[in-house]
C-alpha cells in the first residue's frame, strides 16, 4: 500500500487516505491513517480507520495542533499482521495568537503606561506585538500603536501623544503569519496638566515651586511602579520590628486613605514607590 498526499489541510483538521494494490494473499481485514509528531506513527499514535477493501480511501485527521509538522501513514491489516506506507508530511495551518491586553497605569496629561501577556502563539512565530489606542472602541494596528518586540511572552507599551483628558480605548495586540489579534479593550481617561497617577489608578495633583513640580497629595499606593505588591501590616508590634516593605492606613482604617494617604517604612520609600519619572523627596 502507499500513503496518499495530505489534502484540505486546515489548523485542526486535514484529509489523507492510501491506496491498497495488493492484499498480500488474504481479506483485508482493517485499513486507515495514522499520524503523529514523529516519523514511523503506528496505530499507538492517533489513527483512524474506514472499511475494508481494496483500492483507493481517504480518512479525515483530526485534533491536530495548529503549526505543527505531523507525519502520516496508511495501514491495512490482513491475517499476516499490518503493514504500512511510507511516511507522508504535513504542517498544520496556525491560527491567530491569543493575549490579554495590561492594565493602564501610569496615566499623564499626554501619556500611559499598558502592555500584554501574548501567552499563545498561534503555532507561529509572533513577529510583531505591542498596543493601539484611539478615542474610537476597538482600536486596530491603523490606529496609533506601538511595536514592542516579537516572540510570546509578557511586554510593557508606554502610550504617547495622548490629548489632555481624553477618554481612550485601548488594545493590545500580536501579530503572526494567520494575521493580528487583539487583546481585551480596556478605557481610561489622560489626566490634566496638573496631575498624574500611580500605578493604583489614584491621581494626585501637582503644584510646581520654583523648579520643582511637587505632589500636593501623601502617596496612596499599594505597589511600586513596576507592579509588585508592598506587604500591609496592621500589627503596631510587627511594624516596630519590620525590616522589610510594608504600608499601613492610619489607625488601620482604610477610611483614612483619602485624607492621609498610606504610611510606609524606610525600606518602601527607599525604593521605587513613585510613579515613574517622580521620587521622594531627599
Amino acid at each position: 500500500l502507499t500513503t496518499t498526499e495530505i489534502s484540505n489541510i486546515a489548523a485542526y483538521t486535514a484529509t489523507g487516505g492510501g491506496n491498497i494494490t495488493n492484499d498480500g494473499g488474504s481479506e483485508i481485514t482493517s485499513r486507515g491513517i495514522c499520524w503523529g509528531l514523529s516519523e514511523n506513527p503506528t496505530i499507538h499514535d492517533f489513527y483512524t480507520v474506514t472499511s475494508p477493501d481494496l483500492g483507493a480511501y481517504t480518512c479525515d485527521l483530526a485534533n491536530l495542533e495548529p503549526g505543527k509538522k505531523y507525519y502520516v501513514r496508511a495501514f491495512a491489516t490482513n491475517v499476516a499482521g499490518m503493514a504500512y506506507g511510507s511516511n507522508v508530511t504535513f504542517t498544520a495551518l496556525p491560527v491567530l495568537p491569543k493575549l490579554t491586553t495590561a492594565e493602564i497605569t501610569s496615566i499623564t496629561s499626554n501619556s500611559a503606561i499598558s502592555g500584554g501577556d501574548a501567552f499563545y502563539d498561534g503555532g507561529a512565530a509572533i513577529t510583531a506585538k505591542g498596543v493601539c489606542w484611539s478615542t474610537s472602541e476597538n482600536p486596530t494596528i491603523t490606529d496609533f500603536h506601538t511595536n514592542d518586540g516579537n516572540g510570546n511572552g509578557i511586554y510593557s507599551s508606554k502610550i504617547t501623544g495622548l490629548e489632555i483628558t481624553t477618554i481612550y480605548y485601548v488594545r493590545a495586540y500580536a501579530t503572526n503569519s494567520a494575521g493580528t489579534s487583539y487583546g481585551n479593550e480596556l478605557i481610561f481617561t489622560s489626566l490634566d496638566l496638573n496631575q498624574i497617577s500611580d500605578i493604583d489608578g489614584n491621581i494626585y495633583n501637582i503644584i510646581t515651586i520654583g523648579s520643582q513640580n511637587w505632589i500636593k497629595e501623601n502617596l496612596k499606593t499599594t505597589r511600586y511602579n513596576d507592579g509588585s505588591n508592598i506587604q500591609i501590616i496592621t500589627d503596631n508590634t510587627l511594624w516596630q520590628n519590620s525590616i522589610t516593605p510594608a504600608y499601613c492606613w492610619y489607625n488601620n482604617d482604610i477610611n483614612y486613605k483619602s485624607i492621609y494617604g498610606a504610611m510606609y517604612n524606610w525600606y518602601t520609600i527607599n525604593n521605587n514607590l513613585c510613579p515613574l519619572g517622580w521620587h521622594v523627596a531627599s
